[in-house]
Order: structure tokens, then sequence, then C-alpha cells
């Protein structure tokens, strides 16, 4: 039991200092919202009543998908870049701009915007052009929820 506690311990110390570094790069309000679901992520994995806290993390994570869902529809070239997602295992910005006669620009734009947002993530981040992007599991159950209702 120990072992256990220990290495969500670990894996919680790991979470928050790619958080601090978050808190760098973005704006202190995210850094606190990736805290606090840190929290949960972790202090639910060890907590006694491990049903209320799973429970408390679906909701958090439900509203979280619905949030993000709100978000995506709400522009019209991150649902061209879902679309394109759903059809393709992986994209690039010029490949779906072509498809969808759109500049690379605005693909590109969109592909960042879903990138901060960790829906999608990009496979090859050393390249400075031609890069390859592929849907997280948070855009998959994204997808999912646009899938037929949206899409």
């Amino acid at each position: 039991m120990s072992f256990i506690v220990f290495y969500c311990f670990l894996l919680f110390f790991i979470d928050f200092l790619f958080s601090v570094k978050l808190l760098i790069k973005k704006s202190l309000l995210q850094f606190f919202i990736c805290f606090k679901q840190l929290i949960f992520k972790y202090y639910g994995a060890v907590y006694v009543n491990k049903n209320y806290a799973t429970e408390n993390l679906i909701n958090m994570t439900e509203s979280s998908i619905d949030e993000l869902l709100n978000w995506v529809i709400s522009v019209d070239r991150r649902l061209i870049l879902m679309e394109s997602m759903k059809r393709h295992t992986f994209v690039r910005a010029s490949d779906v701009a072509h498809e969808a006669s759109r500049s690379t620009q605005n693909i590109s734009h969109a592909l960042k915007e879903l990138e901060s947002k960790e829906l999608i993530q990009c496979l090859t981040p050393d390249k400075t052009t031609w890069k390859k992007y592929a849907l997280t599991d948070t855009g998959k159950k994204v997808l999912a929820k646009l899938d037929g209702k949206y899409l």
C-alpha cells in the first residue's frame, strides 16, 4: 500500500513540475486550473472513499468535455479541423486546408488552438514545417460528442 501512495505522489510531483512550466509559459489562471485537475487526479487515486472521488472526477471530466465541445463549435475552422480528424488518423495543415478550401494559415491557427486545449498533439514537434497532428484521448471524447450532432 505504501508503494502505491509513493508512486502516486511521485506522479503528482512530476505533473506538478510540468504545471510550473505552464506557469512560466502561460497565465496564472491556467496554472491553477491545471493544479486543481492534478489534485483531483492524484488525491482521488489514494482517497479512502474512491467512489466519491471517482464520481467527482467523472463529473469534472464530463463538464470539461462539454465546455470543450462548446468551444470547438463556436468557430467554424475548429469544426472543419475536427471533421478532418474524424476522417484521418494524422493531419497536416496544408492537407486540411486543401480539402476545406481554406488558407494554410487559417488551419494552422486552428491546429494551435486545439493543441493549446490538448485536443490534439503534434507528432513531429522538432519539425518547423509539415508537422503532423493526431487526436489526444480528450480530443477523441470531444469528437465522439460532435459526431452525428455537428459533423
